[in-house]
């Protein structure tokens, strides 16, 4: 369960990974714990889709925006 702020939707862009709160209130953290339940994610799905995120486009994202900073060419 997440709220709807930063990169939480694209992450839980897939229902297997989870539930996203478009409210931020204790009833709204109600609903999603008994929608989670009462349809639980399947472990081996939400690990295939965990898999599907990779830390490398993030990582050279960071390092070429670092590079423009510090006027250092690729």
């Amino acid at each position: 369960i997440a709220t709807a702020v930063g990169g939480n939707p694209e992450v839980l862009a897939d229902q297997r990974a989870g539930v996203l709160m478009e409210e931020r209130s204790s009833a709204a953290i109600v609903e999603c714990v008994k929608r989670l339940f009462s349809d639980y994610p399947d472990r081996t799905e939400v690990r295939a889709y965990a898999r599907t995120f990779d830390w490398g486009p993030t990582t050279q994202g960071q390092l070429s925006l670092f590079r423009e900073a510090l006027g250092i060419q690729p």
